[in-house]
């Protein structure tokens, strides 16, 4: 059981190659390999069995005599889809000793979250929740194919002037500053609005065949404002607090300050930058909270409104906090970045004020026939899959064997595969 279901991340082969080459026992050097499950089992191996009975127990009581709330048994779906798809895709589908994984060089949390997504699906369903699947599907297929698509127009963007390809010295250099653009920024950005695609059709298609939102009565009040701050001061301090330690390492602000007229009180930056953080966040509760008993004069009576605003609040929020992190070590590189988020931040205010009218008429579909759309959905999934291999072709015929460039190379498959001639030790840095 145990070699069913725990495997060193490795060619044991290859590995047996090294340990001869180093001059070190073979065991020595396969246990230096990390494996597939977290590496304090290995620690702790004489508790294991009891720690999985517990859990085990637990479970079997609570389905017997347990009882889910408020939709909570979602939660638990997703946690078993984690686990059950993490065990089946990287440990059992072994491959001869690569497994089915993208390790090295990204992990294999792909497994766990194609897990979580089946398991939510699975509750869907069962609480005739089927429009969701729908629509997350159409996500699913336009976003792999903005993945894989934005790598093949940046590629392709990439050949002209391409050392890989071209050897005329003077073409090469005509095209050089071209090829000095942040083209990871721009794979990651087209990726985005490719995503922003899928997302603009899903909830176009809902938009029609659902009525408006009346809101629920009988929801606690108190919800509204704990969304609010959840978004607008907790998420964006996870985020803007990291400009901090970066500042501080670009010798752009001192690692501690002492406050004025008191030369005692002497604090680092990151504590400064927390104070006011939760002096803001307080301050932007209460208000939140004032105006639920007597409303503010600058908060918007009708829900578009408010959802314009708390939009455009975080939008610029976001924005203003990456371009803060830019500036230290801005150069003319960054413009592809910070520049086009401006732009993009200026076109979606525009968009977001302007764009918003009456409600669309709903369609006449009180039963949607949910058979026929995903029938729809297999074939575009189909065409997604043919689409994929034509830029895998249209790859091939450009660069051939060569390596693009821009970018790590790492290969998947053959004698000379990532996780092969380089897995991840337990003493050496990893990603």
């Amino acid at each position: 059981m145990l070699r069913l279901f725990v495997h060193p991340q490795g060619d044991l082969a290859y590995m047996a190659q090294v340990a001869q080459e180093r001059g070190a026992p073979y065991e020595e050097v396969v246990q230096g390999l990390l494996i597939n499950w977290p590496q304090g089992f290995l620690w702790i191996p004489q508790h294991l069995g009891w720690i999985f009975g517990l859990l085990i127990g637990i479970s079997v009581y609570f389905r017997i005599f347990g009882r889910f709330r408020s939709g909570a048994s979602l939660f638990l779906y997703m946690a078993i889809g984690w686990l059950v798809c993490f065990i089946i895709f990287p440990t059992l589908l072994n491959f001869g000793g690569a497994g089915f994984r993208m390790t090295p060089p990204r992990g294999d949390d792909w497994a766990g979250i194609l897990g979580v997504y089946l398991g939510a699906c699975l509750w869907l369903y069962r609480n005739k929740m089927t429009p969701v699947i729908y629509a997350s599907l159409i996500c699913a297929i336009i976003g792999g194919l903005g993945f894989s698509g934005a790598a093949w127009i940046k590629l392709l963007l990439l050949a002209p002037g391409n050392p890989a390809i071209v050897s005329d010295p003077a073409v090469v250099e005509s095209w050089r500053h071209w090829h000095s653009a942040n083209w990871h920024s721009f794979l990651e950005q087209t990726y985005g609005f490719i995503n922003g695609i899928g997302v603009a059709i899903a909830l176009g298609l809902l938009a029609r065949r659902t009525g408006e939102a009346q809101g629920d009565a009988g929801q606690r009040r108190w919800t509204e404002i704990f969304a609010v701050s959840f978004v607008l001061f907790l998420l964006t301090f996870l985020n803007v607090q990291k400009n901090v330690p970066h500042w501080v390492n670009a010798k752009v602000a001192p690692a501690v300050m002492k406050a004025p007229l008191f030369a005692s009180i002497e604090l680092s930056t990151m504590t400064w930058f927390v104070l006011v953080w939760v002096l803001m966040s307080a301050t932007g509760i209460y208000l939140l909270a004032r105006h639920l008993r007597q409303p503010l004069a600058c908060m918007p009576e009708s829900w578009v409104g408010k959802g314009q605003m708390l939009y455009l609040v975080f939008l610029w929020m976001m924005v203003v906090a990456n371009f803060e992190r830019a500036l230290p070590h801005f150069s003319e590189g960054r413009i592809i970045t910070e520049g086009v988020l401006f732009v993009n931040a200026i076109i979606v205010t525009y968009m977001i004020l302007v764009w918003p009218g009456p409600a669309a008429d709903k369609l006449e579909s009180s039963a949607p026939d949910m058979r026929a759309a995903f029938l729809r959905i297999l074939a575009a999934g189909l065409i997604a899959v043919a689409a994929t291999g034509a830029m895998t072709l249209t790859m091939r015929a450009v660069y051939g064997d060569n390596h693009a460039g821009h970018s790590g190379m790492h290969k998947r498959f053959g004698p000379d595969a990532s996780w092969r001639i380089a897995p991840l030790e337990k003493g050496r840095r990893h990603s």
